[in-house]
């Protein structure tokens, strides 16, 4: 995976950020694309070239309880939006008749609220990563993304001259066997994603990548991703509670 920026200081972490440069919430943004990233650096910045872990947890896959998300939320000082949250959030649990909600549904209200500024956007990565998150899949036109919020998720990263960078493929071919299941515990996950008109193949063909990153002698610009739908907040459809 690939980072543009004008400076980079390592190690990794996720820095606050304005809300424009967080449509997707708070962490570290990767593309799959070296040609996106140059853009992200152009004008003398530096391309950094990350290991992910294959075993990361992917916040689409994530339901947590209301409790948390609510007692979160109240406690940041002077959050934009902070009642309008807890409000959709409260709104959210009820039409889907239960006490807990899918862990992208925060992100997105943190998001159209604009309320990840300053130190919250790095709390919220915090709080997703005390349970276990990692990190969101994004489609952003031809190129794969990954919003990590867990810098632990980071195998390995170094900063790589621009001339070195030439040398990497654009494209790789995805294994054509030996793909695995998503995993136990994510059926719900699937389930909701096929009710957001997502494809559950595609997602799988992506989950199979990572998991192949650490055998891998470059990484892919195009590999095969289910696409990140980003939803309204509470307007997301409620998935099944059978």
């Amino acid at each position: 995976m690939w980072h543009g920026a004008q400076r980079w200081k390592g190690p990794p972490e996720v820095p606050r950020q304005s809300p424009e440069s967080t449509q997707h919430g708070p962490g570290i943004y990767m593309t799959t694309s070296v040609d996106t990233a140059r853009k992200y650096a152009k004008g003398g910045g530096v391309l950094v070239r990350f290991e992910i872990d294959p075993a990361i947890q992917f916040l689409e896959d994530a339901q947590i309880p209301l409790d948390d998300a609510v007692r979160f939320v109240r406690s940041r000082p002077r959050l934009r939006g902070k009642a309008s949250i807890i409000a959709d959030l409260e709104a959210n649990a009820a039409r889907m008749r239960a006490r807990e909600i899918w862990a992208e549904v925060l992100v997105n209200l943190f998001v159209n609220y604009r309320s990840i500024t300053g130190d919250h956007g790095p709390a919220l990565a915090r709080f997703f990563t005390d349970r276990g998150i990692d990190a969101a899949i994004v489609t952003r036109g031809d190129d794969d993304w990954l919003v990590v919020m867990n810098p632990g998720a980071i195998r390995s990263w170094r900063v790589v001259r621009a001339g070195e960078a030439e040398d990497v493929p654009t494209s790789s071919p995805l294994p054509t066997s030996g793909r695995t299941s998503l995993g136990p515990g994510r059926a719900r996950g699937r389930a909701h994603r096929r009710r957001l008109g997502i494809s559950a193949t595609a997602r799988s063909y992506l989950a199979v990548a990572l998991s192949t990153i650490s055998m891998m002698s470059e990484f892919s610009r195009s590999i095969d991703s289910r696409r990140y739908f980003i939803t309204r907040g509470v307007k997301a459809p409620a998935p099944s509670s059978s």
